[in-house]
């Protein structure tokens, strides 16, 4: 029995001497949640925040500095080439006690991303762990499809029926703040449907004087009414951004306006989102 505690006692040894201490010093000792790589998914496009944490599980403090390497993990590096890094992280540095963490924020920001391309970083961390001073950790980014921008709308005149006013109809389209209405393609614009006139003028400027340029495109009047109008009286408008991002956005037609009659399909009908680069650039084309 003697030899049996004996035996246990010596197995037990290591967990109850404190492993981090080398030649008789406390040292700190670096864990990371989770543990090797963070993934995340982000519609093109988008922002948004994720974190990691890192532990200290030594008996001294555990100096750390952050850095961020993006080239060697871009597996497809669709032109043009992103803008910006699309992962950040902070605190850059700092110290963490004996048992305890320090959670690090992950930002990942798409803005400049196309849908399909799978993209990634290594977070560098450097630390004063005598084991792993220095320790790559993967965050990868999985590019989903864009969500839609929502326009607004402004019609003038705002009757699209052809039997009173003009041959034309002017669409001015806002876009979210942001975002630039010289990177709207024009030709993949559509209102009720209805694509622009070959030779019809587009142009941007403020047009309702908030100080916000709006794309303002000629439609024929005749043609958008024919398209008919819902019950609702809301006219759309649909279109593409030059990397592929959609954008939707509505009008209310007053009521005695309103007429019914087939509507042409909508371009979401038409036209397949793009997912890759080389989609966007059919688009272009």
């Amino acid at each position: 029995m003697l030899a049996i505690r004996s035996f246990l006692l010596i197995a037990m040894l290591p967990l109850l001497v404190p492993a981090m201490v080398r030649g008789g010093e406390p040292v700190p000792d670096i864990e990371l949640s989770p543990p090797d790589s963070l993934t995340f998914e982000l519609a093109a496009g988008d922002t948004a925040w994720s974190h990691f944490t890192i532990r200290n599980v030594g008996d001294a403090p555990l100096d750390f500095r952050l850095g961020v390497l993006t080239d060697n993990l871009i597996i497809f590096a669709p032109p043009p080439p992103p803008v910006g890094p699309p992962v950040s992280v902070q605190p850059r540095q700092g110290t963490v006690p004996p048992g305890a963490e320090q959670e690090i924020l992950v930002r990942i920001d798409a803005r400049d991303l196309v849908p399909g391309f799978p993209q990634g970083a290594f977070v560098i961390i450097e630390s004063n762990d005598p084991d792993e001073a220095t320790v790559a950790y993967i965050v990868n980014l999985i590019v989903l499809p864009f969500r839609p921008l929502v326009a607004e709308l402004t019609l003038k005149p705002n009757n699209p029926d052809a039997a009173r006013g003009g041959p034309w109809l002017t669409a001015s389209i806002e876009l979210p703040p942001g975002f630039n209405p010289a990177d709207i393609l024009v030709e993949s614009v559509r209102l009720q449907g209805v694509a622009q006139p070959a030779g019809a003028p587009a142009s941007i400027k403020d047009h309702d004087h908030d100080g916000v340029d709006e794309l303002a495109i000629r439609f024929d009047r005749a043609a958008v009414a024919a398209a008919g109008l819902p019950a609702s009286g809301d006219v759309e408008v649909t279109g593409f951004m030059r990397r592929g991002q959609p954008f939707i956005g509505h009008a209310d037609v007053p009521g005695a306006a309103r007429r019914a009659g087939p509507r042409l399909p909508s371009p979401a009908d038409q036209i397949e989102v793009p997912t890759t680069w080389s989609g966007v650039k059919n688009l272009l084309h």
